[in-house]
């Protein structure tokens, strides 16, 4: 079996498995079945920074590879505070603390906050490091200002998926293992969505987000062995 599938992830799709280092289980799934398409935040944010923040030029708290595809994506990026008119946050595996020192120098001073996603933790093999959601959680305590998220749970990743493969809500599922980020996405997108247990989240988060998917599975092979059952 078969099916047209597309990757929706905060990870860059440039540097795998560098992007991926956190599990080598998802290094090894990308290696060997790449999707055709990849909706990451490098490809969601130049849209939505465009419109809202028209010209503005970007502080990225983020790795040199996001910095380097949202240059290309035509939005003016920097790392000197003093031209930043925006600070843009993403999941940083080269966070060092100047970058901190010069988000909250760049806060106080009162420019929007934006973040490409909320997630709390990302997998690695020995554990989980903090995601981006967490480092806004610092700055916000530091500062007390809070982001506008402006990739997952919002709905645009996955509608630009349907775009680019040419499917209808109808024909399309979304599956994650976090139901505040994935699962929320496909809500927000109006599609039916797939929540695995198998990574961050637990059945207990249905009632905590007060988010509910349309099928549960306790992981992706469960869900492949009966898709494969009933073709």
């Amino acid at each position: 079996m078969c099916a047209p599938w597309a990757a929706v992830t905060c990870f860059s799709p440039t540097t795998p498995p560098g992007a991926w280092r956190g599990t080598s289980k998802s290094s090894a799934a990308w290696a060997s079945s790449p999707p055709p398409a990849t909706i990451s935040p490098p490809w969601t944010p130049p849209s939505g920074l465009k419109a809202a923040l028209p010209g503005k030029t970007c502080y990225v708290f983020g790795t040199d590879s996001f910095l380097s595809q949202l240059d290309r994506a035509g939005i003016p990026v920097t790392r000197d505070r003093e031209q930043a008119e925006v600070l843009l946050c993403g999941f940083d595996t080269e966070l060092t603390f100047q970058k901190l020192e010069d988000a909250c120098i760049l806060l106080n001073r009162g420019v929007p906050f934006v973040a490409t996603n909320p997630d709390w933790v990302c997998p690695t093999w020995y554990g989980s490091v903090p995601d981006c959601g967490s480092v806004c959680r610092m700055l916000t305590t530091a500062t007390g200002r809070e982001p506008v998220v402006i990739g997952k749970p919002q709905p645009q990743m996955a509608l630009l998926a349907m775009e680019r493969t040419g499917f209808s809500p109808e024909q399309t599922v979304l599956l994650g293992d976090r139901l505040y980020t994935d699962v929320a996405c496909g809500v927000n997108a109006g599609i039916d969505t797939v929540f695995v247990l198998s990574g961050e989240g637990t059945m207990a988060d249905i009632d905590t987000y007060r988010i509910h998917p349309t099928w549960v599975y306790p992981d992706i092979g469960t869900l492949y062995r009966e898709l494969e059952e009933t073709v």
